[in-house]
């Protein structure tokens, strides 16, 4: 599974970069690449070139364009791919519904909610279970 992570917070960042290496250490026949960014430019930037990825997980406030902004172009490049909607606010849930958001979470991020939508994600993909994780900075 590709996934990319993007929030300015750099806690919340690493939160969500903790979190997945915990779902990949409880799930070791799951072969997940995680690429993390601190910008919404840089995360652009590269999801423009290479928009085949399975999850984004998306901070929606974040410096210069809002997540939702930032979710409509990755629906221009990939209408396909899961994006989890992630803020410590509940004030743009509603929005993330136009961007066919697969979710909305509120931080801080846990496992008790992350973990079960993960494992919805892995079971669509249908993908080879093979051990491996990959975490790109």
């Amino acid at each position: 599974m590709r996934i990319m992570i993007c929030d300015d917070c750099l806690s919340d960042l690493d939160q969500a970069e903790t979190l997945l290496r915990s779902y990949s250490i409880q799930h070791p026949e799951r072969l997940m690449e995680v690429t993390v960014f601190n910008h919404p430019d840089a995360f652009l930037s590269i999801f423009e070139r290479d928009p085949l990825i399975h999850l984004v997980l998306l901070d929606m406030v974040m410096p210069f364009v809002s997540g939702i902004e930032v979710a409509k172009a990755i629906r221009l490049r990939n209408p396909e791919v899961q994006i989890l909607c992630t803020s410590a606010s509940k004030d743009f849930a509603v929005d993330s519904y136009a961007v066919n958001a697969a979710n909305y979470l509120l931080k801080p991020l846990k496992h008790e909610t992350l973990f079960p939508l993960l494992d919805e994600l892995w079971a669509t993909l249908n993908q080879p279970d093979q051990p491996c994780l990959i975490i790109n900075e």
